[in-house]
């Protein structure tokens, strides 16, 4: 059987030889997510068992650019009624929005007799926002409906 052996004295001993030449660069590799096409923002109305009252007021940051697409508005307690939510909006330089940074253009969120309303038309709304603005929803009228959710759709500058 033979017998193998190494030494690490004896002959050599000498240092790295130079490097060799950078082979040719590979492939680019497939470009990654670029997130959300679309996002919601979402918030909740809470009358505590009553009607909900005016100026109830939920804010919410946006995380992206992008253009409002639409907004639905709907009760969480089964009863049918009227709310009316205005959408106002600021930069978070001037926060808080307060009702005259609007951007309904007189067209606020409105259940008219019924349990939910889709707006998916927005005249006269500003419907631009920036990574970074503030949204103020605020309860303008109520009758009957006790608790609802509202939920801004908003498609996603990329």
């Amino acid at each position: 059987m033979p017998l193998y052996t190494t030494s690490s004295g004896g002959g050599g001993g000498g240092g790295t030889g130079p490097a060799g030449p950078t082979g040719p660069a590979g492939p680019t590799g497939p470009t990654g997510p670029t997130g959300p096409a679309q996002f919601v923002l979402n918030g909740e109305f809470d009358g505590g068992g009553s009607v909900i009252p005016p100026g109830l007021s939920a804010r919410l940051r946006v995380p992206y650019t992008g253009t409002i697409a639409s907004a639905h508005l709907w009760d969480l307690d089964g009863n049918t009624g009227s709310l009316v939510v205005d959408v106002c909006r600021d930069s978070d330089a001037a926060y808080p929005p307060t009702s005259g940074d609007s951007i309904t253009g007189g067209n606020p969120i409105t259940i008219s007799s019924a349990r939910k309303v889709n707006m998916t038309t927005l005249t006269g709304w500003t419907t631009a926002v920036t990574a970074g603005d503030f949204i103020a929803v605020s309860v303008t009228s109520a009758t009957t409906i006790t608790r609802a959710a509202l939920q801004l759709v908003i498609n996603r500058t990329v």
